[in-house]
């Protein structure tokens, strides 16, 4: 028997008031406790009764007044709407194979799948929770009246309706346009793009990798970092790419153990990088400019195993380098240093307490010589000598200036030096030729310098006596004759080792090189890489000035060797195995990996990071990184002096001119402007 209106309770409190705490405990139940079961089932449970109860308080509502129970009845249907809609949302979170979702389909599909399955049970919430809203708020100021406008509620039920399919309509239509692939960024902050290097490493992943994305539903970094992935993952069907949030979705969360939201964590199996973006853009600004940079570097990570790089120590290398001193000044390797890491390659000191008298640890992939000062001992030199001709792969970095004891100061802040002159030409000719011929017989005095022929020699390569410079194209640091050594350079080969700079056409900069050339009678095909510009000459007297012998030519600055490492041939029973080979790098200045240099000229940074590629056989993930990144502006005192004259002087004389010219004209024309 239905109760009657004196003794049940009005539909309008208690109706809204179940089916609310109904809606309240679904919510808390899926995105809230979902990772606690008992709790999410209890809270099921009583959200499902809630919304029961209030569908039955609705249809059973008994009145006097007709137009009562016709309002209840409309609401009714609404409350049966929603309870319908939450118990397919269930269905769709709890038994996705009811739905065709099996594990087999390929993720594409399956994401497809849920986004339409996930439409459908959002559009049944906002066609029934958003009218019953409305139409309840109509009825509360008539909730005792005895015969309700039952127009009113319905008008009020339509336009909640309508703005439910206007909010699903736009929601659609954002969706859609983000899917289409096409943006037009015309902000003054950019996140960095997909580079081709970026894409080379996803399109070699071996194993799948997956990329779970936690950002809040509405994010404005969400977006750049979608965008971000879209692009890198596209055409890259191992690079599998999720967003989701945690709050929403707590079991990824708690599957992937992520406790905070905006990281992007790449994970293959159970090992798992995470990148830490952060959800507020002023906060993110930063790691979105440098994304492709983070994202290569954790997806190498996952790529590969990490190669082993050995730096020589104990001969006065660029990596022995320490203290504040050679930080102010530039001459450390601590951004070389984190350049490798970024590229996964693991760093090693090797030298006499590691073996390097003895034998080249097994483990090496690289060994870097930066810049000795001091000079190799004889079975130092065999031991490297061995690991090539065993098909080792090194990188040599020698400064010319080793040979003997250097008079010139290549720190930043550095002024210029006279150098001593001798008392006359003979004495400076004869000393001259004392330093060249000591050079070119390979007996230059030990302990005062370093023996870098005979390190080039072991990969065929020789240096000529003598520092390069160029006194129509150089980098100006002190402005004296001493810059003409601070070569600039963008005349590249082909070669793999040089294939970045190659496109990107970028500037490398040496400061104090060698010239390299090869030696006769060896079997090493070497391949020059990077070339002088036209101009340069050999300054073999060390007056920075072209006399004497002295021409005008292009020299060479880095050299590519390689050797067939007998027994080393491809296998036939594998075919897709590589023939094993010695690989070499030379170059004639070790200025290039020092702080200084890399801080400000970014293309020695593609020379060093190809260069080790090359080595490591991995010529095929070369590329530039995007960054966007400020461009530092830097000032010279010159440019100022212009800039000041240019404005101070420059702008009244144009003002002036331009006066008398009206002037003139306006005589000219019999005082008429």
């Amino acid at each position: 028997m239905a109760l009657s209106e004196r003794t049940k309770p009005a539909p309008a409190v208690a109706g809204i008031a179940t089916y609310l705490l109904g809606l309240v405990c679904v919510l808390l139940a899926e995105r809230v406790f979902g990772t606690r079961p008992q709790w999410e089932y209890t809270l099921l449970i009583a959200g499902g009764l809630s919304l029961v109860v209030s569908t039955l308080l609705r249809f059973g509502y008994r009145s006097e007044s007709s137009e009562r129970v016709r309002i209840e009845f409309w609401m009714g249907w609404l409350t049966l709407g929603t309870l319908a809609t939450v118990a397919f949302a269930l269905l769709v979170q709890h038994q996705p194979e009811w739905f065709g979702m099996r594990a087999d389909l390929p993720t594409e599909i399956v994401e497809r799948k849920v986004g339409l399955l996930g439409v459908l049970w959002v559009a049944g919430l906002l066609f029934s929770v958003v009218p019953l809203l409305f139409a309840q708020a109509a009825l509360y100021p008539m909730r005792n009246a005895p015969r309700p406008e039952a127009r009113r509620i319905r008008s009020a039920a339509i336009a909640g309706l309508t703005l439910g399919v206007v909010a699903l309509y736009g929601s659609l239509f954002v969706y859609s346009a983000g899917k289409v692939g096409v943006a037009a960024d015309y902000s003054y902050f950019k996140t960095a793009k997909p580079s081709d290097s970026t894409r080379r490493i996803a399109r070699g992943l071996k194993e799948p990798v997956r990329v779970v994305c936690l950002f809040p539903a509405i994010s404005e970094v969400r977006r750049e970092v979608e965008r971000y992935l879209a692009d890198a993952s596209r055409g890259n069907p191992k690079l599998k790419v999720e967003f989701h949030d945690r709050l929403l979705e707590p079991k990824v969360a708690k599957e992937i153990r992520a406790s905070q939201d905006g990281v992007v964590i790449l994970a293959r199996g159970e090992v798992h990088q995470t990148i830490n973006v952060g959800v507020e853009p002023k906060n993110a600004r930063t790691v979105l400019r440098n994304l492709d940079q983070e994202f290569q570097k954790n997806l190498l990570k996952l790529s590969r195993d990490a190669k082993v790089v050995y730096l020589t120590t104990g001969h006065g290398e660029v990596n022995e380098r320490k203290g504040t001193e050679v930080t102010a000044s530039g001459q450390g390797s601590q951004i070389l240093k984190k350049l490798l890491e970024m590229q996964n390659f693991r760093l090693q000191d090797l030298g006499a307490s590691q073996g390097l008298g003895h034998e080249v640890p097994r483990d090496a992939d690289v060994v870097l010589v930066l810049g000795p000062t001091e000079p190799f001992s004889p079975e130092e030199l065999a031991t490297l000598d061995a690991y090539a001709r065993q098909g080792g792969h090194l990188l040599l970095a020698l400064d010319v200036d080793a040979r003997v004891p250097s008079t010139r100061d290549f720190s930043p802040t550095a002024t210029a030096v006279p150098r001593a002159v001798p008392s006359s030409s003979a004495q400076r000719a004869a000393d001259t030729a004392a330093k060249v011929a000591a050079v070119v017989s390979g007996i230059a005095t030990r302990g005062v310098g370093s023996n870098i022929d005979e390190l080039a020699a072991i990969v065929g390569v020789g240096i000529q006596p003598g520092v390069l410079a160029n006194d129509r194209i150089f980098a100006q640091r002190r402005f004296d004759k001493s810059d003409y050594t601070q070569l600039v350079t963008n005349r590249f080969s082909s070669h793999a080792a040089v294939s970045t700079l190659n496109r990107s056409n970028g500037n490398v900069v040496f400061f104090g090189a060698g010239a390299l050339k090869k030696l006769q009678a060896n079997d090493n095909a070497v391949a020059f890489v990077v070339h002088t510009m036209q101009g340069t000459y050999l300054d073999t007297n060390g007056n920075y000035d072209l006399d004497g012998n002295e021409s005008r030519s292009s020299l060479e600055l880095v050299a590519a060797v390689t050797r067939p490492v007998p027994g080393g041939e491809r296998k036939a029973d594998k075919p897709d195995t590589k023939a094993r080979e010695t690989r070499a790098i030379v170059i004639g200045d070790a200025d290039v990996a020092t702080d200084l240099v890399l801080m400000n000229a970014p293309a020695n940074r593609l020379l060093l990071v190809d260069a080790l590629r090359w080595l490591v056989g991995e010529e095929s993930y070369s590329g530039e990184i995007t960054s966007e990144e400020d461009v530092r502006i830097q000032h010279t005192k010159e440019k100022d002096v212009f800039w000041f004259y240019s404005i101070i002087l420059g702008a009244p004389v144009l003002v002036l001119a331009l006066g008398l010219y009206l002037v003139r004209r306006s005589r000219s024309n019999g005082g008429q402007a």
